[in-house]
């Protein structure tokens, strides 16, 4: 394997971990709806038999696995959004008045956030 070859197989797998780390946020985010959701209608004595009992432990191992990421990740714009709540345009509103991490530049079109500044920035928001 040359290394071209060698480069377009890495980014290529470099992409595919990233969709599959954001369809596993999206399903534990879907999980943490419908829990919420059954908690809700329990409060209301609304419970039904029919309720579906939702099973946490496929996603449970999956969660396990993002808990190990490094704070020194670099993150997408996806990703970004995903961890804040934000739309795009907010990101970018709010890098640009200094209130918000800035990007990394990777290439000419192409930018990254550090993965300890977005955490740092929620946890400010938090407090």
């Amino acid at each position: 394997m040359n290394k071209l070859e060698y480069d377009l197989l890495e980014k290529y797998l470099e992409q595919l971990s990233f969709r599959t780390n954001n369809a596993i946020r999206e399903l534990q985010q879907v999980q943490r709806h419908l829990e919420s959701f059954q908690s809700h209608i329990s409060k209301q004595s609304f419970v039904s038999q029919s309720m579906p009992k939702f099973d946490s432990l496929h996603l449970s191992t999956h969660s396990a696995q993002i808990k190990n990421k490094s704070p020194n990740d670099l993150i997408r714009i996806k990703e970004v959004i995903q961890m804040t709540g934000l739309s795009r345009s907010t990101i970018y509103k709010l890098q640009n008045i200094k209130e918000f991490p800035e990007s990394i530049k990777l290439s000419s079109r192409s930018v990254a956030w550090l993965r300890a500044a977005v955490e740092a920035w929620i946890q400010d928001k938090i407090a």
